[in-house]
């Protein structure tokens, strides 16, 4: 079955402010109406919404979550604005088990905390409308990951020096610990154990047992070699592929995009068979993900 990864771009002028489905960089969303600039995380709606996609409106002025309706040619069109109250430069979104969209916001608010924000479901009686605050109070938010009940939160100038960390939360906000990995960016859980987490100061990935003490250090799982280089690590994705399962890394500099043969049975996981994927990419990707039915970015 051939590989399709859907990716977003850093956009702004002139770049590109659209979904791109890989190989071949076709248009993921129909053109037009709503405006959109420096597109972020994108998901699936969950369960009986899962013909629904949103994506994340980054860019200052236009701090937003769009959703589009799933069309006959396989693309999404019939854009809206779904939600943007007490949204500030946001950056990834993630599904609760709650039913509910969890926002990072990169900006401060007006009260001068940068802040994790919830939006009610496509279930619950008034989709989009601001639940409330979640969590508050980080450094430079970036991605977040949802893995069973816990919250796991990339802050890429948190911990107590100012290097990072990834931060645990409860479902009710409630702080579970944090460690410490420097300059976090992005955060995938692979929905049975582990957490995968890019750090774009080291150009690596490092993996986290969620079964494990949370004062436990994180293993590197790879890093940027002269063969095949990560200049700033962006999006990470899983791919399952016949018999083999891939990770693909975001080389957000370089403009590429580049993949790795995962073992997950191994303690802890291992990557091998490094190769660079894609290469001249017209924009700095950003977010990586297969669209699969209730699929988190």
């Amino acid at each position: 079955m051939p590989i399709e990864l859907t990716v977003s771009f850093h956009g702004g002028s002139g770049g590109k402010n659209n979904l791109h489905v890989y190989p071949g960089g076709a248009d993921v969303l129909e053109k037009g109406h709503p405006e959109r600039d420096e597109l972020r995380g994108f998901a699936l709606g969950l369960h009986a919404d899962s013909d629904h996609l949103y994506v994340v409106n980054a860019h200052k002025s236009l701090s937003q979550i769009l959703r589009y309706r799933s069309n006959a040619d396989g693309g999404y069109g019939h854009g809206e604005i779904w939600a943007s109250d007490h949204l500030h430069h946001p950056f990834d979104a993630a599904w609760g088990s709650d039913g509910n969209l969890y926002v990072s916001n990169q900006d401060t608010t007006s009260n001068g905390n940068i802040r994790i924000t919830v939006y009610q479901g496509p279930g619950g009686e008034r989709p989009g409308r601001y639940v409330g605050c979640f969590a508050e109070g980080f450094s430079t938010l970036r991605g977040i990951a949802w893995a069973g009940d816990t919250l796991y939160v990339a802050d890429e100038g948190g911990g107590a020096d100012g290097t990072g960390g990834v931060s645990l939360y409860d479902q009710a906000g409630t702080s579970q610990g944090s460690f410490a990995v420097r300059k976090p960016v992005h955060v995938l859980y692979d929905g049975s154990r582990y957490v995968y987490i890019g750090s774009s100061h080291e150009n690596a990935v490092y993996v986290y047992d969620t079964t494990g003490m949370v004062s436990q250090r994180p293993a590197q799982l790879l890093q940027s070699t002269e063969d095949v280089p990560i200049d700033a690590v962006s999006g990470l994705a899983i791919v399952p592929s016949d018999e083999t399962t891939y990770l693909f890394v975001g080389d957000r500099k370089g403009r590429a995009i580049n993949r790795y043969v995962l073992d997950a049975s191994a303690d802890p996981p291992t990557a091998s068979g490094a190769t660079v994927w894609l290469s001249n990419l017209p924009d700095r990707p950003e977010f990586l993900g297969m669209l699969g039915s209730g699929s988190l970015n």
